[in-house]
């Protein structure tokens, strides 16, 4: 067999084991890390899902709360519980039931429940409903005997207190009550019952009831869809289906869904759908939710009919052949990477044996030639190998021994000077001679070396080859070149080297001995394994990210893309490669729908990481439209030259959903404490109004009695009517500044004068803070500058802070300050506001406290601890801060910062 033969053969088997046994291991982890972050973000997408139902439901029942703690629902119930005073149980219950069956027989068609239907309360009530038809279904309210007090639509009935959900909120818990109506045919619609009290410090008085239409819960279900064959299912505890994203007409729940349905902790598990085998996270809704149980013959409101608790729980499944395609891709990635590698020992090995034969057959051919007595003959041989050394050594030798004989020292000097290992060896396979670099690499001395075995130096897999009948094998072929081996040191440290030996033969073919020369190759073996191994882990990280991935080269073209841009995008990583990024990659302005800025453009030209602007728009493949969050950074080569750019991006439409939601209802937080500020400061405005009244009044009077008497001094008339002139054009300030602040509020700034808020929110509250005998101190730098903001936002802070600190004085103070100091601060990039009082303080034990939603420490009834959480609210929105320092018993000062110009 040919030495190219047997070369090829070599290095495919000594390549190919180790590449097979790595790339099987490489694999079997890979596939097992993949499938664990498969199925655990399968259980983390199941939990956000769920916790956006629950966030819905949550928010429905703070409406219903919120709703029920208005004053006008309060003053309803109160009216209506006014009327049982003077009457007995018998005679309350006798009222109702005469009232009730009328209302029945007739279907509602009564006097009183028209009367009901038509009163303020009821009208306000369908103006709440009308606010958002897609949200709220019926709305009523009934007193504390379980009456009807207004409703937004005529009821089946006109007595509440028979039913199960009325006596749970009233006599049993004193709490919400949310059940699950399924269908309800009065609004048409899948719907949710929330029930809560309405009470008077703490009494209840009432109970408020809204049917909500759960569309926005059943869209978080049906929008979706996970991959191509993924469905979300949501299903009661019970085993009823409420959703399902699939148009299916029944859903059937699986064993294994039914073992989880009661189960209280998300998770995942692998199921089984019509055969086949799914990928499912679950996840329970956290809120507590009822369902009406009927038993036979049951009737509604009577015995038979009972109540359940009920679990939501969100399921999410995929199947299993397209949840591990990726792994799936990763086996036949392995393959091919296995077969390319081959293909390049293969090409290598054709190479080197090539690069090796050619010049040892001419190495050959040479010393037979000079064995021969022709000391002219030069042997050509190009390579700058050990072999192409050896070349020119003889060749050197040659030209010596021309002119002189060669010594065995002068050999030996050759040898020593050699920068490879080179080892000679009888056909014993003992040690004859070496050079000093296998001295310096083993650490042995050459005495320790000469005359012994070879294979003291060899590891011991490394052996056959060098002993018999391994060197009876190598004499027939005379050489081997170009093999990976392991030499031994003294240590026992084990050295990588390329290994090239050759057998030595005398004039009569008798074997003289073997030369092997070699090349330490032990930091090119070192970064080999570091880059294999930096190249699995970047392909696995990268592939299993969560975020969209995608690369370009400095011309913007696509180089890869991972599995979540492919699903975001609808790009495969095969279809998009070499296009450009604006086709793939498709983005817009939400606000002008134009096409936005590239981000490698941006990137190019800034030379730097950019972010895409809020809320920017990708439309996929499809027309999907998705809001993502991106930002895109210049990868870099060795000398820091940009020659890509990788973006990465996420889709966020679902949380930019619940922010909308959120502000809708800070906005009707706002609304709400505005009108409760305006009540509260009613008092005031009417005084207000009352002194200009007065003088008007007065003057008119005068006026009639001086024409009657004919006394008329027309300067006299002229000046008290200028005076008069003014106090209208006071009134008629208050009451269009009334009428502007009371309107109802958005989240849109403009460039705010904040000396100008703070008089006009004393244009309404200073003559009540007069009123309390209490000093109003103003301290404020000329001229500051303008501020970005809302102006009746801004107000509402001022009068919530002003509320506060009226309220932290007793009813007749003395000595009572209340001051304001404004100024800019010294990097004149904020306006500093500061309103303190010297009342009765905050305790320390709770100032972490006081800006939370709903903390108050007034007493039950004056308070509804809201109004600081709304001021936090405020500057927050308008990127300030506010701190609060007090010590009990000497007062309170609150410090706002506001920025001067608005923030990126």
């Amino acid at each position: 067999m040919k030495i190219k033969v047997k070369l090829i053969a070599a290095f495919i088997l000594i390549s190919l084991i180790p590449l097979i046994l790595v790339s099987v291991i490489s694999t079997h982890k890979a596939q097992k890390a993949l499938k664990e972050s498969i199925k655990t973000n399968l259980s983390n997408l199941a939990k956000e899902k769920a916790a956006a139902i629950s966030f819905i439901i949550e928010a429905r029942i703070e409406e219903a709360e919120l709703l029920a703690s208005t004053p006008a629902v309060k003053f309803a119930a109160q009216e209506a519980n006014i009327a049982y005073i003077n009457m007995d149980a018998d005679e309350i219950q006798g009222s109702i039931t005469i009232v009730d069956k009328e209302w029945i027989g007739s279907k509602g068609e009564t006097k009183k429940a028209n009367s009901i239907l038509n009163n303020v309360l009821s009208k306000n009530l369908i103006n709440y409903q009308n606010s958002n038809r897609e949200k709220y279904g019926e709305i009523f309210i009934t007193d504390i005997k379980g009456a009807t007090v207004a409703m937004t639509k005529t009821l089946s009935d006109y007595y509440q207190a028979d039913e199960e959900w009325w006596k749970y909120v009233f006599y049993d818990k004193g709490d919400k009550f949310v059940d699950d109506r399924g269908f309800d045919a009065s609004i048409g619609a899948l719907a949710m019952g929330i029930v809560v009290p309405v009470k008077d410090n703490e009494k209840v008085i009432g109970i408020l009831k809204i049917n909500y239409k759960i569309k926005e819960i059943l869209e978080i279900v049906s929008r979706n869809r996970i991959g191509e064959t993924g469905f979300i299912s949501l299903i009661r505890s019970q085993g009823e289906a409420l959703a399902d994203s699939r148009v299916i007409s029944e859903r059937e729940l699986s064993d294994v869904e039914k073992k989880t349905l009661n189960e209280k902790e998300a998770g995942h598990t692998e199921d089984l759908h019509a055969g086949q085998k799914t990928i499912m996270g679950h996840a329970p809704i956290g809120t507590e939710i009822f369902t009406r149980v009927h038993s036979p013959g049951a009737r509604k409101g009577i015995w038979g009919e009972r109540w359940e608790t009920t679990i939501w729980r969100l399921f999410i499944d995929v199947d299993q052949s397209e949840s591990f395609a990726i792994i799936n891709n990763l086996r036949y990635l392995v393959i091919i990477i296995v077969i390319i590698v081959i293909s390049l020992v293969i090409g290598a090995a054709l190479l080197i044996s090539g690069s090796i034969s050619v010049p040892i057959r001419a190495l050959q051919k040479g010393t037979e030639i000079i064995s021969g007595g022709n000391l002219d003959y030069k042997i050509e041989i190009l390579a700058k190998n050990e072999i192409g050394q050896l070349a020119d050594s003889f060749n050197t030798m040659t030209k010596d021994l021309q002119k002189t004989t060669v010594s065995r020292d002068y050999v030996d000097n050759i040898f020593r000077s050699m920068a490879d290992i080179l080892v000679v060896i009888d056909s014993d396979t003992m040690i004859r001679t070496v050079n000093q670099a296998t001295v310096n690499l083993l650490g042995h001395s050459e005495d320790e070396l000469r005359g012994k075995p070879f294979d003291m130096i060899i590891a011991k897999d490394e052996e056959e080859l060098l002993r018999r009948p391994g060197i009876e094998d190598l004499i027939k072929k005379y050489f081997v070149s170009g093999i990976e081996k392991t030499y031994l040191s003294k240590t026992g440290e084990k050295i990588p080297v390329i290994f090239s030996c050759s057998v030595m033969q005398d004039d009569n073919g008798k074997i003289q001995g073997v030369v092997c020369v070699a090349s330490d190759i032990t930091q090119r073996k070192l970064l080999e394994e570091s880059l294999a191994s930096e190249k699995e882990h970047l392909s696995v990280t990268l592939y299993s990210i969560g975020d969209g991935v995608i690369a370009t080269d400095d011309k913007g073209n696509v180089v890869m893309l991972n599995k979540v841009a492919e699903e975001l995008t609808g790009w495969t990583q095969d279809e998009a490669s070499g296009m450009e990024l604006s086709e793939v990659f498709h983005i817009i302005n939400p606000n002008t729908r134009k096409i936005a800025e590239n981000p490698v453009d941006m990137v190019l030209e800034k030379k730097k990481t950019v972010e895409l602007a809020n809320n920017t728009t990708l439309i996929a493949r499809d027309k999907t439209v998705r809001i993502i969050a991106d930002s895109a950074a210049p990868i870099h080569d060795k000398d820091n030259n940009i020659i890509g750019v990788v973006l990465v991006f996420r889709d966020v439409s679902e949380r930019k959903q619940l922010e909308d939601e959120k502000q809708n209802m800070q906005l009707k937080m706002m609304q709400s404490s505005k009108l409760a500020s305006l009540g509260e400061i009613a008092t005031g405005i009417a005084h207000e109004i009352n002194q200009p009244l007065t003088y008007i009044n007065s003057f008119v009077f005068r006026l009639q009695e001086n024409l009657e008497n004919g006394v008329i001094k027309k300067d006299v008339v002229i000046d008290e009517l200028k005076t008069a002139n003014n106090q209208i054009a006071r009134i008629t300030n208050i009451i269009n500044h009334l009428r502007t602040f009371g309107r109802t509020d958005d989240m849109e700034k403009e460039q705010v004068n904040i000396e100008t808020a703070l008089n006009n929110t004393l244009l309404l509250m200073g003559e009540r803070i007069r009123l309390r005998n209490i000093e109003l101190k103003k301290n404020i730098t000329p001229d500051l500058p303008m501020l970005p903001g809302n102006p009746n936002q801004l107000e509402q802070v001022f009068i919530n802070l002003f509320q506060n600190a009226i309220d932290a004085f007793p009813s007749k103070p003395t000595n009572a300050e209340l001051i304001v100091d404004m100024s800019l601060s010294n990097d004149k990039e904020s306006v500093i506001i500061v309103v303190a009082d010297n009342g009765i303080g905050v305790d320390q034990a709770i100032m972490d406290n006081i800006f939370d939603p709903f903390f108050t420490t007034k007493e039950v009834g004056k308070g509804t601890g809201v109004g600081l959480s709304i001021v936090y609210g405020i500057i927050t929105e308008h990127n300030g801060s506010i701190t609060c320092e007090s010590d009990a018993g000497k007062g309170c000062a609150f410090t706002i910062m506001l920025p001067v110009s608005a923030k990126a």
